[in-house]
């Protein structure tokens, strides 16, 4: 039984994970409005989605926790959109400080001040409470709080890390600039 939902649990996986990622891609060029910063932002999420199932893995291999199908499921999901997220949080940052008329530096600084505490405390938030299925008593459950739990700070380091970096060096070649023109409504002193 236990064999035959690992291989089904994986089968699935993929399968989800394809439909999710087409799905988020669909949105983002949407969004976007930009192949280049779509492909961007799912290399951010494909990152922060290997890096933490990577680092699960390594740490189920050395015994440091057991790891069912159930973790890895739920932690690819999560994984993927914690990470969307993220980068959405950035990117949409950006470029409303360069729609309200910062220049490319104080846009950047801007985003990075605003936009790394609401992902680390959306992340610790997230990672707090899976880690509190350690403490039920049904297996299906308690085996997923300390995997997924760690899996997702992983999501967040990759993103307040990746994410800024890649925010800085596309901004230096206009990447991220907005494809609507916003107009600056500038009021006139008062006499």
């Amino acid at each position: 039984l236990t064999d035959d939902l690992h291989v089904i649990g994986n089968a699935s996986l993929a399968q989800i994970t394809l439909i999710t990622l087409i799905a988020i891609a669909g949105m983002l060029l949407i969004v976007y409005r930009s192949i280049i910063t779509t492909l961007i932002q799912l290399f951010l999420t494909g990152i922060g989605l290997l890096t933490s199932r990577g680092m699960i893995s390594t740490l189920a291999m050395h015994d440091v926790f057991g790891l069912t199908t159930f973790a890895g499921n739920i932690l690819t999901m999560l994984a993927i959109a914690a990470a969307t997220d993220y980068g959405i949080f950035i990117f949409g940052r950006y470029r409303e400080a360069r729609g309200s008329g910062l220049d490319r530096d104080e846009a950047y600084y801007n985003t990075f001040r605003s936009v790394a505490p609401v992902i680390i405390g959306s992340g610790l938030t997230i990672a707090g409470a899976t880690y509190c299925l350690s403490f039920a008593r049904l297996p299906y459950f308690s085996t997923m709080g300390a995997p997924v739990a760690i899996g997702m700070i992983v999501v967040v380091a990759s993103a307040v890390t990746l994410g800024p970096a890649v925010l800085f060096l596309g901004s230096r070649v206009g990447l991220f600039e907005s494809k609507r023109h916003h107009v600056r409504v500038v009021e006139a002193p008062e006499a």
